[in-house]
């Protein structure tokens, strides 16, 4: 079975988009690179996690749970972070796997520092959207450090900080966040007198999607480099 994975960012837009599509419940784990190919084999053969068009279109109108797995290469720790989407329906998956609800606040989907969450809708007929964001209180946590930062004598180290989060994923609950905390962190710095304010800049244009065709690499791939890593 031919199983793609992609980097950090357009993994987390697989994700998204897969939620945004109705996969909204979960389960999630990590495994080893040795043992990566008969996790998928197994999914495969019990939830149908790669299924043609024809047999999703099956299960569809079935009223049955359809599956997808998304793979995440971890190469430091030789080891693959991964998500199995299910929609809404019964089946082997439903029965087998303790499923979290995406969409309960409690049990949203998180990559590393950040968290998956629906976008409240501003008119009725809007269809829902999702982004990634900080968990809130790691938001708060976050604001507060760097505002603390922001009032030191230099702002050198507060204007590292600010280039840092350039780094941080484009999506945009994540760049209103960014936003948040760089004009509270120039707030701050005003706010105790400084006579150098920081340097903030512009507003992030609105994120695209990304191209995936073309961009992903091959599960058997990504097992062979981390192999090639072990050796080296």
């Amino acid at each position: 079975m031919l199983m793609q994975t992609y980097d950090t960012i357009r993994t987390m837009q697989v994700l998204q988009l897969a939620v945004a599509r109705g996969f909204g419940r979960w389960t999630g784990g990590s495994v080893r690179f040795e043992r990566a190919e008969r996790l998928v084999a197994k999914f495969d053969e019990l939830y149908a996690v790669n299924p043609t068009r024809a047999q999703d279109m099956r299960l569809r109108r079935a009223g049955h749970a359809r599956s997808r797995l998304v793979l995440l290469p971890e190469i430091q720790s030789l080891q693959f972070s991964w998500w199995l989407l299910v929609s809404a329906g019964t089946g082997p998956v439903t029965k087998l796997e303790k499923l979290l609800d995406g969409t309960d606040r409690r049990q949203r989907i998180t990559l590393r520092d950040w968290e998956l969450l629906r976008i409240p809708k501003r008119q009725a007929k809007e269809a829902p959207s999702w982004t990634w964001q900080l968990p809130e209180k790691e938001f708060r946590d976050r604001l507060a450090h760097a505002c603390a930062v922001a009032t030191h004598d230099s702002a050198h180290q507060a204007q590292a900080l600010i280039a840092a989060m350039a780094k941080w994923p484009g999506f945009h609950g994540i760049s209103e966040q960014r936003r948040e905390i760089q004009e509270a962190m120039a707030k701050a710095r005003r706010g105790v007198g400084r006579r150098d304010p920081l340097e903030l800049p512009p507003y992030a244009p609105w994120p695209r999607l990304l191209e995936l065709q073309g961009h992903g690499v091959p599960l058997a791939i990504a097992i062979e480099r981390m192999r090639l890593a072990v050796g080296a």
